[in-house]
């Protein structure tokens, strides 16, 4: 976290929310529309997933810069890409990075996800950011 989002020490950041997403074929609805979310930085750890899942990836929308971290990709920021989610791996990215996850067709998928907010409010727009699209 303090390499690739910026932070001098972990003091920096409080945990602001916790909570699991659970999907499975009994659901109606086994996606999560676009949004950002209110956090300054997310980890999204995969904490359960069957052998048999297809779909439920994450797809988020442009790129967001991590320090430290040479450019390598296209000059088209507005590219959208798949992450896979696997279980015991987290994905860590900014708040502000529009994402969706896509639907749960075969399976089942549960994560844990850990919200953190800056504590010098100067340094965050949480609290008046939209989240939906």
């Amino acid at each position: 976290l303090m390499m690739h989002f910026g932070l001098k020490s972990l003091e920096e950041i409080r945990l602001d929310d916790a909570f699991c997403v659970h999907y499975n074929m009994d659901q109606d609805d086994t996606s999560g529309s676009k949004h950002t979310d209110p956090s300054d930085i997310t980890i999204n750890l995969c904490v359960e997933k069957t052998k048999d899942v297809e779909g439920s990836h994450v797809k988020f929308y442009g790129a967001q810069k991590l320090e430290n971290v040479e450019r390598q990709s296209s000059n088209n920021d507005r590219e959208a890409f798949l992450v896979d989610q696997l279980e015991g791996y987290a994905t860590i990215h900014w708040g502000v990075h529009p994402h969706e996850t896509m639907p749960l067709k075969r399976g089942v998928r549960t994560n844990l996800i850990l919200t953190y907010c800056y504590k010098d409010p100067s340094r965050s727009d949480v609290s008046v950011r939209s989240c939906y699209f």
